[in-house]
């Protein structure tokens, strides 16, 4: 576990060169919309196929059985294919 004086240690390292800051906070900022594009699509036609079938279950089961199938989903198939698609389309544009 890490120590509080290390993580300290760690923030002001990251604060001390905006410029590292600045691309970290980039980098997180595109995963994060990556995680969206993939999480979006996929738990709307989840719920579209599945909603009413899901209804019958209480609130918890229903986040439950949501969670078990679309987090591996998101992170095994979703955010790989917004990656290829996104990588297609950058690849697109730089050719003349």
């Amino acid at each position: 576990m890490v120590s509080a004086r290390v993580f300290l240690e760690q923030i002001q390292e990251k604060l001390s060169n905006p410029t590292k800051l600045l691309n970290m906070l980039k980098a997180k900022m595109k995963l994060a919309v990556k995680i969206w594009l993939a999480i979006y699509p996929s738990l709307t036609l989840f719920l579209y196929f599945f909603g009413e079938i899901l209804s019958l279950f209480s609130l918890p089961i229903r986040t439950l059985l949501l969670t078990i199938v679309l987090v591996p989903w998101v992170v095994f198939a979703g955010v790989p294919i917004v990656d290829l698609i996104l990588n297609l389309f950058v690849q697109s544009e730089k050719r003349p």
